[in-house]
């Protein structure tokens, strides 16, 4: 009697369990996924539910590939309901992120999906303020950022 007790206590809870463990492993494997500029693995975990807002401790998938400059990753993500203004670590935005690592052309994306480009980070720093403080020089990241806040003041 004790034995089928205690199997069906464990039939019962063991899915319970390995959604609470799976999910950020998911969670995890996504970003890793990010990191190594696997689309196609990007594709097939959000496909498995991955969630695309959900990631490492420090910041979403989209702030990693917002940082990498990974244009179709980027896509990826934003078409599966990434939020384009998850605060990461620091209350960093995937903006804040593209633009420190320099990255104009999936900042751009950002931005035409409606990244603020005045949110501000835990410390009040803009996209623009984290640029200027990092060490990356481009110059199209700089305009992008300088044409998107003129034309969002702009009546």
């Amino acid at each position: 009697m004790e034995l089928r007790r205690s199997s069906f206590l464990v039939f019962c809870f063991a899915p319970i369990i390995a959604i609470f463990l799976i999910g950020p492993a998911i969670a995890t494997e996504l970003v890793d996924a990010v990191r190594a500029g696997n689309a196609n693995r990007v594709v097939q975990l959000l496909d498995s539910g991955a969630d695309p807002n959900k990631g490492s401790p420090y910041n979403g998938p989209l702030h990693e590939a917002a940082r990498m400059g990974s244009t179709e990753i980027a896509t990826i993500l934003l078409r599966a309901g990434a939020d384009v203004e998850l605060p990461g670590f620091g209350g960093v935005h995937p903006l804040h992120s593209a633009a420190m690592a320099g990255q104009s052309k999936v900042m751009s994306i950002l931005l035409k999906s409606g990244a603020k480009v005045d949110s501000l980070d835990n410390t009040g720093r803009t996209p623009l303020l984290s640029f200027t403080s990092g060490d990356i020089r481009d110059v199209d990241t700089l305009k992008g950022l300088v044409g998107w806040r003129r034309r969002s003041k702009s009546p």
